[in-house]
């Protein structure tokens, strides 16, 4: 069996490698528009216990982050005011943030980033939802994809693992990391 040159597929156990896969979820989850019964709740009191949770087990030291989200989402007062609240950062010009990562890794939407994205996500067997009623490289969809390639990872073993965990570092490198601080 083929070794990995640059993962120990010891490094992580399945249950690091889970909560990992849920982590990236629940943000995926986050960034999708709160038009559901019950999103107030959830973004104000259950988001962030529970991403505390997989932060712990999955490794992640981001407790002070959480806390200020934590503190911010207090001062949302309902469901209307949440949807406002996203809509003005999100979805009406001019909106204050992007969450395409061609916007801003190639300056226009649908670039070559979104191109590369497609690609990926087939390589893997993924195409877009039809209930998904973005553009691939919405945040939303990266985010998603990478919890799918860390939940695969916690579901397999030696060579499998450190392939999928190398897909989820070159996502991760490539498609995220480099323009996300932006978005902060």
């Amino acid at each position: 069996m083929a070794t990995s040159p640059v993962f120990s597929t010891k490094a992580m156990n399945p249950d690091t490698l889970a909560a990992k896969a849920e982590f990236y979820l629940m943000l995926s989850r986050a960034f999708l528009p709160p038009t559901a019964p019950g999103s107030h709740q959830a973004f104000v009191h259950i988001l962030p216990e529970e991403l505390r949770e997989v932060s712990l087990t999955g490794g992640y030291d981001n407790l002070q982050e959480i806390g200020n989200y934590a503190a911010a989402a207090a001062h949302v007062a309902d469901q209307t005011a949440l949807l406002q609240i996203y809509s003005g950062f999100f979805l009406m010009p001019p909106r204050e943030v992007q969450l395409h990562v061609s916007v801003y890794l190639d300056g226009t939407v649908l670039g070559k980033s979104c191109d590369a994205l497609e690609v990926f996500y087939r390589k893997h067997g993924l195409a877009q939802s039809d209930n998904f009623h973005d553009l691939p490289d919405h945040l939303s969809a990266v985010l998603e994809f990478l919890a799918l390639l860390y939940a695969r990872a916690a579901e397999s073993d030696g060579y499998p693992r450190a392939d999928l965990l190398n897909d989820a570092t070159q996502l991760n490198r490539h498609f995220l990391s480099t323009w996300v601080p932006v978005l902060r």
